[in-house]
């Protein structure tokens, strides 16, 4: 998608100093005292704050001074531009048919699944309830009038859309544009650049210039794909403010600075944008997934799935095994929830607020469905909802029926090659079910500190809202956006782009009140990334110096025995590195008990890992057991893996630092610091068995300098990953390459150019 980011950097820089010469030369006028104060008076608020003169922007770290703002060009009658407007209000994106050569679907081929790491959540972070709102989508369209009806309320003149300053484009060239792109998608790289193409890049300009700077047809937003980084069909998607520095270091040809958008935003309204470009570098979430998870149903089986009312978070199955003082909660405060988006999701569209459904364990569905009703009649009334039905979507799908016999066909000629040998098993995506969709989604939210996630295929989409405090998802009705009426699609997104951009100005006050009490809720806390014994922070070895631990009692020692010579009692020395290996690799212990101990994670369970990694099967080829699993195992069989870093990704999954554990029947332990690599997709797991062997190899040979595998194991569950487990080796040569002079670097070349003599 770096198309999609040169694309939205373009445009919200695009030629808004053309009009530098025209203020030039006007500059003789608008010095005298009467023209300032016509520009002055001419100037009115168009964000969700009023102007305060006394904030100055020329405070800001960031910019020196603020340069004064130019002149612009006299507006057209507002009839004009409103009447456009219109035209992308009342719009609908066509439907999207799925490429029938579909090139593999997974875009990134990503390292990790995020809802393995979703079951090692802290407590108060996971999502207890999911909750339907009827007509979500229509209050989120209702802050698209009441901002244009402020507007016009305050008399403010919208700049003409034939201007040749700043972005919006007419209808005409809007159409042309999105029908030269091609509706067959591949994949969801596919999905995500035709939804920026025809909707974010169009869309993010006016509500940019309807929330900030009505002067001006610019954007100060943009809206772009992250890095693919599950093992998901998904692509993450953002919604930000673009940072200042892409729009305060423009110069002109004989290098003056020319005006940049910036200039156009009011006092107040560019304290706010400055401090939520640092505080939430992501407004919205987007889950961008291919046409194909809607044919599939997904979507569907997670309306359904939350009217019933089934969804429950996933733990691990291990019983807990550490001591007290290692099981403290999790320190990760959240942020703080806007009272305006609570009442926005409880009221209905014609009444007061209501409270907040109470809290309970169990997720609730919605109070009025009837139990007796089939998942038939509640998904059509959702999708009338929103203007379709659950026959007219299916009727166009045109490419539904093919992709089913596409995808049988397929399904069956990789069970074939399953039979053929572990080998033939390439797959780099997990399979995606509605509850894993919701885990993943709710787990990115927290990553962005976001509070409105998007959930899009295409032709489906679903819009949810987070409410931090109960742990609750609320969820819309399923938008089929071909179809949407009253409102359509370009009013609902946005009302949905303004309704984020006021919801983190309002949590922006909130916490900046939090700040000057000392409490950060939106800063994630310093997490250790090593164990006692091996500080790497210069804070934390400060801080031993200053509260130096009490010496723990060795392994083996008596309490009672005491030195004839000194009275003290003897210390036996700690057990070696080598004895510590010794047991690690013993087949007597055959349980390894992994916990998740960093950023937002702090493990209530732990994952359950037996010897001997593997490649995963397709789910539903293996039968389930009828006997319960074991969870709970002897110290003397067991070991302890704490994870309290992540080192990195590559082609074998993630890389993690960590202690490892190893527990005698004395109740006594010793510690040894590991790298710990994590497979998940069967196409890693096959990465890994590879990488097993040349290292096994290399110590059979005698090579020196590498680490030492302590043992494979595998998830006892049948879709979770499989882990090598090695020494710590200290930092990677990658790491390290910048400390490498370039005299260092070229001296092997030039030792391998010398002829031999002779």
């Amino acid at each position: 998608m770096s198309k999609s980011r040169s694309g939205s950097n373009s445009q919200a820089q695009s030629s808004i100093g053309s009009g530098s010469s025209e203020s030039t030369a006007g500059s003789a006028s608008s010095n005298s005292p009467s023209s300032s104060s016509e520009t002055s008076s001419s100037r009115r608020d168009s964000g969700v704050s009023t102007r305060s003169p006394s904030i100055a922007s020329a405070r800001s770290v960031l910019v020196p001074t603020k340069r004064p703002r130019p002149r612009v060009r006299p507006p057209s009658p507002p009839a004009d531009i409103y009447e456009e407007l219109e035209t992308v209000f009342n719009w609908n994106p066509q439907n999207l048919d799925i490429a029938e050569k579909r090139v593999d679907n997974s875009p990134g081929r990503g390292t990790r699944d995020l809802c393995f790491y979703a079951k090692h959540i802290a407590p108060h972070l996971t999502l207890k309830r999911v909750v339907h709102v009827r007509d979500l989508h229509k209050k989120m369209a209702h802050a698209l009038d009441e901002k244009m009806a402020a507007l016009r309320e305050q008399g403010v003149s919208l700049t003409s859309p034939d201007s040749e300053e700043g972005v919006y484009t007419r209808k005409g060239r809007r159409e042309y544009s999105i029908r030269a792109g091609r509706y067959e998608m591949r994949n969801e790289i596919d999905v995500a650049q035709f939804y920026y193409r025809s909707t974010a890049c169009y869309c993010l300009p006016i509500a940019s210039t309807l929330a900030f700077h009505p002067d001006i047809w610019s954007s100060i937003l943009r809206w772009s794909d992250e890095p693919h980084d599950g093992c998901y069909p998904i692509v993450d998607g953002t919604f930000e403010v673009m940072p200042l520095r892409d729009g305060l270091t423009r110069k002109g040809p004989d290098g003056e600075p020319e005006a940049t958008i910036w200039d156009y935003v009011d006092d107040v309204n560019f304290k706010h944008l400055r401090e939520i470009g640092r505080r939430y570098p992501r407004l919205a979430t987007w889950q961008i997934m291919k046409v194909s998870v809607g044919v599939d149903a997904v979507l569907p089986r997670l309306m359904s799935m939350v009217h019933k009312g089934t969804f429950r978070w996933r733990r691990c199955r291990g019983d807990p095994c550490l001591p007290p003082k290692q099981t403290s909660e999790s320190k990760f405060v959240l942020s703080k929830d806007s009272p305006e988006i609570v009442s926005l999701i409880t009221s209905p569209l014609d009444s007061s607020p209501q409270p907040l459904p109470p809290l309970s364990d169990n997720p609730s569905s919605t109070p009025d469905e009837s139990s007796t009703r089939n998942s038939t009649e509640i998904l059509d009334d959702a999708f009338r909802r929103g203007g379709s039905s659950f026959d007219k979507f299916k009727e166009l799908d045109d490419a539904h029926q093919m992709y089913i016999r596409n995808a049988l066909e397929a399904s069956q000629n990789r069970a074939a090659a399953r039979e053929r040998g572990p080998a033939e098993s390439e797959s780099g995506t997990l399979a995606l079910t509605e509850d894993k969709l919701l885990m993943k989604t709710w787990t990115q939210s927290i990553r962005d500190n976001s509070t409105l996630i998007i959930l899009h295929t295409g032709n489906l989409e679903f819009i949810c809202v987070r409410h931090r405090e109960s742990q609750t998802l609320y969820i819309s009705d399923i938008l089929h956006l071909p179809c949407m009426k009253d409102p359509m699609y370009g009013r609902t997104v946005l009302g949905v782009y303004l309704t984020a951009l006021d919801d983190a100005i309002r949590r922006n006050t909130l916490d900046s009140a939090a700040d000057k009490e000392n409490v950060r809720p939106s800063t994630p806390p310093a997490v250790s990334t090593s164990d006692d014994g091996h500080e790497s922070d210069g804070s934390a070895k400060k801080k031993a110096r200053r509260n130096p631990p009490r010496r723990a009692r060795p392994v083996g020692g008596s309490r009672n025995v005491k030195s004839a010579t000194s009275g003290k009692s003897p210390e036996k020395p700690p057990p070696s590195e080598e004895w510590l290996i010794a047991q690690v690799t013993s087949p007597s212990r055959s349980v390894l008990l992994m916990h998740l101990q960093y950023d937002i994670y702090h493990t209530v369970n732990p994952g359950i890992f037996r010897r001997g990694a593997r490649i995963n099967t397709a789910p539903g080829l293996t039968s389930p057991s009828t006997t319960p699993p074991l969870t709970r195992f002897p110290t003397n069989e067991r070991l302890i893996l704490v994870l309290t870093s992540e080192l990195g990704g590559g082609a074998v999954g993630i890389v993690h630092g960590g202690i490892l554990t190893v527990e005698s029947s004395r109740k006594k332990s010793s510690s040894l610091k590991v790298a710990a690599k994590l497979s998940f997709t069967p196409r890693q797991q096959k990465a890994l068995l590879h990488e097993i062997s040349v290292y096994k190899h290399m110590a059979a040979q005698g090579v020196e300098g590498v680490p030492i595998i302590l043992g494979d194991w595998h998830d006892s569950e049948e879709d979770g990953p499989s882990c090598l487990l090695m020494t710590y080796a200290g930092l990677s040569l990658r790491d390290r390459r910048a400390k490498i002079t370039p005299d260092q670097r070229h001296l092997p070349r030039r030792f391998a150019r010398r002829e031999p003599h002779g």
